[in-house]
């Protein structure tokens, strides 16, 4: 199939990215702010631990997306109560149990057949796998989060930057705290676990580094309209290369644009003042 051909058969794949990247980026600045990056590695493994079970006892359907919300919210839970009745650094605490959750995925590949193959497209993972159905229900999820975090940004969102780190001025509410799960779930379960790291986590960080300074107000907006362009474009580009596994190209491909764009931005602002 050439480029047109793609974009024709496709193209529905393209406003989903662009939705879902910004929705996905507020998340995971919320989530640096407050220092709970490694939350959403919890969530992300535990949705794929709850779609293998899903596979090996033949649930399919909603009972497949139930059994990923199940498994994640228990490894999300295990996590924090682990951290709060150990006696050990908490942070190298919660990594060591990521780890055990990471390890724990290769325990099915005696039991499903062709699982590495299923992982590779599902997860890492091939966007154009996505149904029309899941969709529909992915949108529904994105529209929800994106609609509630601008009714709700002056409130839990006062935070600032101060020497290059987001700081914590207030808790976050509980109803934002299940729109997150909903979001990180659901996107690693519709759009694979590499789509979801990319933009809740990496993109952050990198616009973290290099706009650096800056109210969170204007780092979320111009961080959010980034996100969704830089999703969309790559997502087009990633048809020229349609053997590549999408998600992954289109996380790298944003990935090199923003550093590109930024370190251009540094250089700039450094000519001006000498």
């Amino acid at each position: 199939m050439t480029w047109f051909e793609y974009l024709k058969e496709f193209w529905l794949l393209v406003p989903i990215v662009l939705i879902a990247a910004p929705a996905l980026f507020v998340a995971g600045s919320q989530a640096l702010a407050q220092s709970k990056t490694l939350d959403i590695f919890i969530l992300v493994q535990g949705t794929v631990l709850g779609h293998l079970v899903a596979l090996s006892v033949g649930a399919e359907g909603s009972w497949e997306l139930l059994l990923c919300y199940a498994f994640a919210a228990l490894a999300l839970f295990a996590s924090h109560f682990v951290e709060k009745v150990a006696n050990v650094y908490h942070s190298s605490l919660r990594i060591a149990f990521y780890a055990l959750l990471l390890v724990s995925v290769y325990v099915f590949e005696r039991w499903i057949p062709g699982l590495e193959r299923h992982i590779n497209t599902a997860f890492v993972g091939d966007l154009l796998f996505l149904s029309g159905r899941n969709a529909a229900l992915l949108v529904g999820v994105v529209t929800v989060y994106l609609v509630y975090s601008a009714a709700t940004i002056d409130s839990h969102l006062k935070r600032f930057f101060s020497r290059r780190v987001l700081k914590v001025s207030q808790k976050t509410s509980h109803s934002w705290l299940v729109l997150n799960f909903l979001l990180l779930v659901s996107g690693t379960h519709f759009l694979g676990l590499s789509f979801v790291l990319g933009f809740a986590v990496i993109i952050p960080f990198v616009f973290c580094l290099g706009l650096a300074d800056k109210s969170q107000k204007s780092f979320l907006k111009i961080g959010s309209f980034s996100s969704a362009a830089l999703a969309g474009g790559t997502m087009l580009l990633s048809f020229v290369y349609p053997d590549q596994s999408t998600s992954p190209f289109v996380v790298i491909l944003s990935v090199l644009v923003l550093l590109f764009i930024l370190t251009g931005r540094i250089y700039v602002k450094k000519f001006q003042s000498s």
